[in-house]
Parts: C-alpha cells; structure tokens; sequence
C-alpha cells in the first residue's frame, strides 16, 4: 500500500507540473479570497475530479498539486469553511480529531452536552470501562 497522496502517480517530470496544473485550473473560478471548484460536486459541495483512472476530491488534489505530497491518515481541512474552495492558502493538514472538533467548531455536528458526537464519546468510554472491569475481575479471578 501506498503511503502518500500521488507516490503511485507517474508523471513525465518536463511537463507534468505545468500540464495538471493548467488541467485543474481550467475548472476553478478565482475570486480575491476563495477558488471555487466549478467541476462536479458532491451534496455536501466538495468537488471531485478524475485524473489518470482516479477519482479524487478537488480540494485534496488541490493540496496535493501546490504544497506537495502528504500522508493518506491526514485530513485536508478548510480555514475557509468553504467545501468547493480549492485555494490552496485556504487549506492545512489535520487528522480525524482536529477534523471532528472543526466541525464541531464550526455547527456541523452537535457537540458539547446532549449532541450526538458527545454522546458517542459516552458510550465508547462506557465501553471502556466495563471492558477495563471485565479484565481486571477476570486477572483476580485466575
């Protein structure tokens, strides 16, 4: 398995930067502050795009194309909170947790006290602690 975004991509290195970035630029709209995926998009508005047999979100491609490679286990986040937006100045690495507390941030998930995600959060240290129980009954009862 691979461990980064485009490592398994082979490029011809004398036009390859200027071929997909003229490629992905032709479907962007560049306001002064975001550039909007004009492409095809998903209901929640991120925009995706197939390049050489792939499909991949717009904004991750964007990432990828401008900053560099990065590790699959990262999350490309918004500072923006702009799905379409594929500026890459408005985009930052994070993982799952620094993406759930931005969407909790952000009035995306219900959070806090009584929300959904809290709630979750409830059951698995719930779970946890049973489960933390169970192991020590049984490390006495040997």
């Amino acid at each position: 398995m691979k461990d980064y975004f485009f490592e398994s991509v082979e490029f011809d290195p004398s036009k390859a930067e200027y071929v997909r970035e003229e490629v992905f630029l032709s479907r962007v709209k560049m306001t002064t502050s975001c550039w909007e995926w004009e492409g095809s998009r998903d209901k929640k508005g991120y925009g995706h795009l197939y390049f050489q047999g792939k499909n991949y979100l717009a904004h991750r491609f964007s990432y990828a194309l401008h900053k560099g490679k990065f590790h699959k286990g990262f999350f490309v986040l918004h500072k923006c909170d702009n799905p379409p937006c594929v500026n890459p100045q408005h985009l930052y690495l994070g993982k799952q947790e620094d993406n759930m507390r931005d969407a909790s941030n952000r009035g995306r998930i219900r959070g806090a006290a009584g929300g959904i995600y809290s709630d979750r959060l409830k059951r698995l240290e719930h779970f946890g602690n049973t489960f933390g129980k169970l192991v020590e009954q049984r490390k006495r009862d040997a």
